[in-house]
């Protein structure tokens, strides 16, 4: 089972996105998969991910959490599971994330006694370094719409660790046509090359960055708390 990582997802406007059904269908064709990465074992079989949006974006923590959690399960139902399948990994970056987190899937039927997926609180550059180990190739990053370092949280986190992460960006995002501006429901997967330091010490091959909805009014793009368009733009 292997699972495609999309190298461009869905460049449209947010207009595009009124919907979850019309999110949903927007993916283009693959160009990755999951068995490609580094190492074998369950680690190229990983992907890890945070809340998106809910940190300097504004987005609504138990909105971020059902949103997820529902797309996480629709993901999971199309593919069958399988010995050698893929493993989600929620990384939260506190307690209360990780507990409301928690609770969601334990309330969600489908995913409550779902061994594809895990909860844990950690930090998306250290996955190896936690007890026990959750090594994962494939690492989300909660991007800002000009995929820059710039801002703080996950995005910063990973732009330190990964020093060649800027340049890959450029190359993946020029490579693509992807806009200098990323529009929100919209992502980019980057090689990180063989060199990189986060490559080298946590295994972590592709760092997707993903461009949330964005809620915060001292922010550009605030979609001043429509969530019904913003659940539909995350759950892309």
């Amino acid at each position: 089972e292997s699972p495609p990582v999309p190298t461009q997802l869905g460049m449209r406007p947010p207009e595009a996105a009124a919907s979850a059904e019309v999110a949903a269908a927007s993916f283009p064709a693959a160009a990755v998969t999951l068995d490609e990465a580094d190492g074998g074992g369950a680690a190229a079989r990983t992907l890890a991910f945070p809340l998106l949006g809910v940190g300097a974006f504004g987005f609504d923590l138990d909105r971020g959490v059902d949103v997820a959690c529902r797309a996480v399960a629709a993901f999971l139902a199309a593919r069958p599971p399988s010995p050698d399948g893929l493993q989600l990994l929620l990384i939260a970056s506190d307690d209360t994330a990780e507990r409301r987190a928690m609770r969601a899937v334990r309330n969600h039927l489908a995913l409550r006694d779902e061994p594809r997926l895990r909860v844990a609180r950690g930090c998306l550059v250290e996955l190896s370094n936690l007890r026990p180990p959750l090594p994962a190739a494939f690492v989300a990053n909660d991007a800002n719409p000009r995929l820059s370092a710039k801002g703080g949280g996950v995005n910063r986190l990973l732009h330190d660790a990964a020093p060649t992460l800027a340049a890959a960006t450029r190359a993946a995002a020029k490579a693509t046509g992807c806009p200098a501006i990323v529009p929100a429901g919209s992502a980019l997967a980057v090689d990180l090359p063989p060199d990189d330091p986060l490559r080298a010490a946590q295994g972590i091959r592709y760092v997707l960055h993903a461009v949330g909805p964005n809620m915060n009014p001292h922010r550009a793009d605030c979609l001043d708390g429509d969530y019904e368009l913003g659940c539909a733009l995350l759950a892309r």
